[in-house]
């Protein structure tokens, strides 16, 4: 088979998911990738994945390239691991170009409500996190999140963060410079950091938050890479109450490691070596073979798909 992989930016020094998506993709199935304009790329394919990607930071050309490679092949893959994302317009336009069914495409994605066709596939790509490392000693005591601001998290980091007087722990957020305005409005009393360079540097840290966006706890949505991120790296976890729906729905039990306080916190703070072993021994298992299983099945299924009856 015939293969290429798109993607809207340069997928080599990059710590973004859908980049290592794609080079996972690439490297697995022996298919050609393209994450920058290249004339010479634009054929004929048996099978064209667009990896979900910030396409509005593209180089035109070359989202104007990724459009007419997806049009032309013969199968076409949407893979979203993200629900704010979506398929770029230049992938619509060229296929009205070619007077092909702009709708006629294969997704596999993170989040089941999306897959409406029989031949969609939910795939958890966020499996491909897990990469088991050996523990260490961690250094950072309290406990630490990462990641962007969204403000369909706001009313957590304002429970676990925020408040008018100083932390009962020591709270540290990892975050861009641009997050840090946006968290010190909710979180004033928190301690701020860099955003760290590749993932074994979790290690340093003994505890983390597991949150998740609101509109998640009614459309289902895999566990985030961060559960994968820490689970491989020996950071011990807490959840959130409002999760628990979300990892009864993964086929996971976090109801040992749920919280709902900052006291709740401050109380389970001091298990953390503990609970970092039992979760380990509970959730550790070989998920980048099942992912690999999950897509190799899914790009059977393509190959058997003959036809299309769309639900729109």
């Amino acid at each position: 088979m015939k293969g290429i992989i798109c993607h809207f930016t340069k997928v080599d020094k990059t710590t973004l998911a859908s980049a290592r998506i794609a080079n996972w993709l690439a490297l697995r199935y022996d298919f050609d990738i393209i994450d920058r304009p290249n004339p010479e790329k634009v054929q004929d394919y048996d099978l064209a994945i667009c990896v979900s990607s910030p396409s509005g930071f593209a180089d035109p050309e070359l989202r104007e390239q990724i459009g007419e490679i997806c049009a032309r092949a013969k199968h076409y893959v949407f893979a979203q691991n993200d629900y704010m994302t979506s398929q770029a317009g230049q992938i619509g336009k060229h296929f009205k170009l070619l007077g092909k069914d702009r709708t006629k495409r294969h997704v596999w994605a993170n989040m089941p409500h999306v897959c409406k066709n029989p031949w969609d596939t939910y795939i958890n790509w966020n499996m491909l996190t897990w990469d088991p490392q050996p523990h260490k000693e961690p250094t950072v005591d309290g406990l630490f999140y990462y990641g962007a601001c969204r403000k369909d998290r706001e009313v957590y980091f304002k429970k676990y963060f925020g408040g008018e007087t100083e932390l009962p722990y020591h709270g540290l957020i990892s975050t861009s410079k641009r997050g840090m305005n946006k968290f010190r409005e909710v979180a004033p009393y928190a301690n701020y950091i860099q955003p760290f360079s590749e993932c074994k540097e979790l290690r340093k840290y003994k505890m983390s938050l597991y949150i998740e966006d609101t509109r998640i706890h009614k459309y289902y949505n895999s566990p985030a890479n961060r559960f994968y991120e820490c689970l491989s790296n020996g950071v011990a976890q807490i959840f959130d109450v409002s999760c628990i729906g979300t990892f009864e729905k993964a086929g996971i039990d976090i109801s040992p490691y749920v919280v709902d306080s900052k006291e709740h916190v401050l109380g389970i703070l001091k298990h953390w070596d503990k609970i970092r072993n039992e979760q380990y021994d509970l959730w550790a298992s070989n998920y980048v073979e099942q992912l690999e299983i999950a897509v190799d099945k899914a790009i059977e299924e393509i190959v058997k798909c003959k036809q299309y009856t769309l639900e729109m």
